[in-house]
């Protein structure tokens, strides 16, 4: 799930129009740890997954949707 779940945010990322350094700076997740999350390297906490969705606005059923 977690690969599925990095992809997700990814491509919600970039549909959003946001590099990797300006999702880091809106989520105040550090750019490495965010880009481990993407490549399915490393799995966030609820409140780090919750900084996340609300930086890119979008819906958590968004990054869990056909990913579980």
């Amino acid at each position: 799930m977690e690969n599925s779940m990095g992809a997700a945010i990814s491509a919600a990322r970039k549909a959003k129009g946001y590099t990797l350094a300006q999702a880091s700076i809106e989520s105040g997740v550090s750019v490495s740890y965010l880009s481990d999350i993407e490549r399915g390297r490393k799995t966030p906490s609820i409140i780090v997954l919750k900084r996340i969705i609300n930086a890119l606005d979008i819906r958590i059923d968004t990054i869990f949707h056909n990913h579980a």
